[in-house]
């Protein structure tokens, strides 16, 4: 008879075999202590227990398989607890798995009565009896437990079945592999990557990108909202452009994807989702310190330094980038900024997650404003100059951004169904001097204003306080038939 169907919710998985997976490696083994009333005849005394080694390195989940009588099995677990390991990887990516820890304690024989006080069939008291002579063996109290790994090692790897997000027409999930195909000099050109995003750099890095998305001119970003991580990009109430997101503090490197939704249909969509909604995740896969150097036209320069701790989960980082470069014309389009990007995961068990995030950049630009075209056709200024007026010259715009959150997930099943709190505090600063009319305004009569023109200025500063609440269903059937998500945030 022919197969019945397969299930429409099951998802082909990848065999792994135990010849796959790099087994973790012991950095900090504490030895057990031998129980003080503990007593064992030749050839000793054998306890195995299964632990569970996180992504983290450390030990969960203690499980005993081959006991050596309570007080044994008690000084093993008590010693296990607190060893370090370099996490278990598969394919490059830590990852967390069961392995088999075997602890031998040596022979120790019970203490012989005086003699003479010896009575028939009467066993000594173990709470008063004390060690009997050395006996050539090691010390019971220094007593090592054999290999984590090897023969004696059973390594299970242990992991959650990534169900993906329903199909739904204007939802793109774009993953590293997608990002890293094509050079991305920002965080902003990984929008690009999205079907019908198109980003502009019209004023360098103290202004925000221009973004347009299929017809949208969000300008930049009043209609499209963008998070990175749990922090929102968008500014309440910025005096430039509502909903103003300023990109440039992102570090592509630390950036493992990117989810984009061209539309308004998803509950976790905020006020700016106008046109749409983009999540910037962050992560590093390559683990290890990177510190490399950038060299371009128009003197541009970058200098990079990131810190991935080998064997750490992809959200354990730090990361530090300066840039700088005159832009293209005489030097009146240069600019300099640094950011700074850090993040800490931290597994509180197999099931809860809390991440701590820090980040802070400062960037500057200096714009060449308007020209008549007057002047440029008789030739008192260059098509890419600035006018020599002092007030031309100090067109420039500033921008600094502060950031501080938290993300707690607690999973209910494998399934993806969890829990998410998180919660962040943000400090931005903004400064823009520009003029906007080529210097038609002219003042006769106050010579000192000649040139002043209509140079204005621009100042924002920003203090924001947020936390969300959500819960997420996970893959179930309704009704025993349809496949469907519930998502609830707040």
């Amino acid at each position: 008879p022919a197969a019945p169907p397969a299930d429409e919710d099951e998802i082909a998985v990848k065999p792994v075999r135990k010849s796959d997976v790099v087994p973790p490696k012991v950095l900090h083994m504490q030895p057990p202590v031998y129980p003080e009333n503990g007593y064992a005849e030749p050839p000793g005394v054998s306890v195995v227990l299964k632990i569970m080694v996180t992504v983290e390195g450390t030990v969960d989940g203690v499980e005993i398989t081959k006991s050596g009588g309570e007080l044994f099995d008690r000084a093993a677990m008590d010693a296990v607890v607190h060893w370090k390991f370099a996490p278990a990887t598969y394919e490059g990516q830590p990852v967390a798995v069961r392995i088999a820890v075997p602890f031998e304690f040596p022979p120790r024989a019970r203490p012989k009565p005086p003699v003479g006080t010896e009575k028939p069939g009467v066993k000594p008291d173990p709470a008063t009896a004390k060690p009997g002579p050395a006996t050539g063996k090691p010390d019971p109290a220094t007593a090592k437990p054999g290999p984590a790994s090897g023969k004696d090692g059973e390594v299970l790897v242990h992991g959650v079945r990534k169900i993906p997000r329903l199909p739904v027409v204007g939802s793109f999930v774009v993953d590293r592999k997608i990002l890293s195909a094509a050079p991305q000099p920002t965080a902003a050109d990984m929008l690009r990557t999205v079907p019908g995003f198109y980003v502009g750099h019209p004023q360098a890095d103290g202004i925000a990108n221009a973004l347009f998305m299929r017809g949208f001119n969000a300008e930049h970003g009043q209609d499209f909202e963008l998070f990175a991580g749990e922090v929102p990009i968008n500014l309440t109430g910025h005096l430039h452009a509502q909903g103003y997101a300023d990109m440039h503090f992102l570090i592509p490197e630390v950036i493992a994807g990117l989810d984009v939704i061209e539309g308004v249909f998803d509950p976790v969509q905020g006020d700016f989702a106008v046109a749409g909604s983009g999540f910037f995740r962050y992560g590093v896969t390559t683990r290890g310190t990177r510190l490399a150097l950038t060299l371009g036209s128009f003197n541009h320069r970058r200098l990079l330094f990131l810190h991935a701790p080998r064997g750490g989960h992809p959200e354990t980082f730090m990361a530090v980038a300066l840039k700088s470069g005159d832009g293209y014309g005489p030097g009146n389009r240069s600019s300099e900024s640094i950011t700074a990007i850090g993040r800490y995961h931290l597994a509180l068990g197999t099931r809860t997650a809390l991440t701590l995030h820090a980040g802070a950049y400062a960037g500057r630009s200096v714009l060449p404003g308007l020209l008549r075209l007057d002047d440029y056709q008789a030739g008192s200024v260059g098509f890419f100059d600035s006018y020599a007026f002092p007030t031309a010259q100090a067109q420039s715009a500033y921008f600094t951004r502060m950031e501080a959150s938290l993300r707690l997930v607690h999973e209910l099943s494998s399934l993806k169904e969890r829990w998410e709190f998180s919660a962040y505090v943000l400090r931005t600063d903004f400064m823009l001097r520009q003029n906007l009319s080529g210097f038609l305004l002219w003042y006769p009569d106050e010579p000192e204003l000649r040139g002043a023109g209509d140079l204005h200025l621009q100042t924002n500063l920003d203090d924001t306080l947020g936390a969300k609440l959500q819960y997420f269903s996970g893959r179930m059937r309704l009704l025993d038939r349809f496949p469907t998500e519930f998502t609830a945030a707040s």
